[in-house]
């Protein structure tokens, strides 16, 4: 059977995901730590306005899209049990909402930080940081569906299988870096994000240019 749109995509879906990822990184400035001060915080967000939103729009917003597009990639693209299919929309479609709601948050902390209390600053840098953990537990949740569905599929190589196994407790260990100050969280965070990153590449890749049954 001839791919449809979404499996067609999914390659191209999987490389813009992660150049976003990648440049958004890159000219996008460094948040503050968690234990930041509210007035920190504020001038964080007052000072780098530009940087803030051209990092939001791609690491959430260009990225949130092309994430929605590779669960619906993968869902046609497997050939998943239908229970396997749905979730695989499901957990992928809700973290890229996420993506675009963190977007949202950042867009009002830029425009509102020179007349808002600190405070309320505060809470919209704590609201993105917390959605980022939800969304990375989605991501887990995303990626062990898609790697056990074509492990049995037979659709993965042995090296992309474990990254997306070895992916799933980093995401979840590292996510609690965004609400947990701690180095050892931060560093996993980092690792996890690269393996996220290569994962979705090489998965998007392999699993899109596979017939469909």
């Amino acid at each position: 059977m001839a791919p449809n749109a979404a499996h067609r995509l999914l390659p191209v879906a999987g490389t813009i995901y992660v150049l976003a990822w990648i440049f958004g990184l890159l000219l996008g400035p460094e948040a503050p730590a968690q234990t930041a001060t509210e007035n920190q915080i504020q001038a964080f967000y007052d000072h780098h306005s530009g940087g803030i939103v051209l990092q939001s729009l791609l690491v959430h917003g260009v990225a949130g899209i092309a994430l929605a597009a590779m669960a619906l990639g993968f869902a046609q693209a497997l050939p998943a049990w239908p229970a396997e299919a749905l979730w695989i929309r499901v957990t992928g479609l809700a973290a890229a909402a996420v993506s675009l709601v963190q977007v949202a948050l950042a867009l009002i902390a830029v425009a509102t930080a020179d007349t808002v209390a600190p405070a309320t600053s505060k809470a919209l840098f704590s609201a993105i940081n917390y959605a980022d953990t939800v969304k990375l537990f989605l991501l887990a949740s995303f990626a062990i569906t898609i790697t056990w569905a074509a492990t049995r599929a037979g659709a993965l190589p042995a090296w992309v299988r474990g990254l997306g196994y070895l992916l799933v407790p980093l995401l979840i260990v590292g996510g609690l870096a965004f609400v947990i100050d701690s180095p050892v969280l931060y560093l996993i965070l980092e690792i996890s994000l690269v393996v996220l990153l290569v994962w979705a590449a090489s998965a998007s890749w392999v699993i899109g240019r596979r017939p469909t049954a």
